[in-house]
């Protein structure tokens, strides 16, 4: 819902500059990154300087929330779960995963491979490789517990499609690119659900009680 509404928020507020362009109350914006600025430039100051504040402050507070969620993740998953440690060394583990997920992410800022939303699209595709391995964690299908490897396989492979075609392709493009007349973000689905496919077939083949033929009874 938050994100539907913010959506309609900042096609308002294009819309909104567009309109006072044509009637020649703003100047004329060449650039879609200047539109929010020179909207705000022709507020007062104080109520401009909240604004530019409220949006700086949504910004870092949304990337912090990311980073420490996704730290996290990686701590207990990967770590304090496999290895009996101590909360000291949890800790120190986590401080060094956010500064590592920091510096990433400032990286990535100011090689700037998109815009914002472009950016939003193309972890929609990168992130299309959970899909089936959510749907089969729901399901509670027999030998779950052997399709983990299968599980991370599907995921490597998913995501190393969906980032190469950004790296060649770009944000944008990778999203509206195929390959043999296949989009990326269906290929990338096809690929990893047809690894779980076949890792849950050579599982339940290798699961399956075999019958006595008649001579083993004699």
């Amino acid at each position: 819902i938050y994100g539907f509404l913010y959506t309609v928020l900042v096609v308002i507020i294009g819309l909104l500059a567009r309109v006072l362009t044509e009637f020649k109350v703003l100047p004329f914006i060449s650039y879609r990154d200047l539109v929010t600025p020179t909207l705000v430039l022709t507020l007062d100051p104080i109520p401009a300087s909240i604004i530019l504040i409220s949006i700086t402050a949504a910004a870092v507070s949304t990337a912090n929330s990311i980073i420490l969620s996704v730290t996290s993740s990686i701590v207990r998953d990967f770590y304090e779960s496999k290895l009996r440690v101590s909360s000291r060394e949890v800790l120190v583990v986590s401080n060094i995963v956010v500064i590592t997920l920091t510096v990433i992410t400032a990286l990535i800022a100011y090689l700037r491979p998109g815009f914002i939303v472009e950016m939003s699209v193309l972890s929609s595709v990168i992130l299309l490789p959970l899909a089936p391995i959510t749907i089969i964690g729901w399901l509670r299908v027999k030998n779950l517990e052997s399709l983990k490897y299968g599980a991370v396989t599907a995921l490597i492979c998913g995501v190393s499609i969906a980032v190469y075609n950004a790296l060649i392709y770009g944000p944008v493009r990778a999203f509206l690119t195929t390959v043999l007349g296949i989009p990326i973000s269906l290929l990338v689905l096809i690929t990893s659900t047809s690894i779980l496919i076949i890792n849950y077939v050579i599982v339940t083949r290798r699961r399956r009680p075999q019958i006595p033929s008649e001579r083993s009874k004699y």
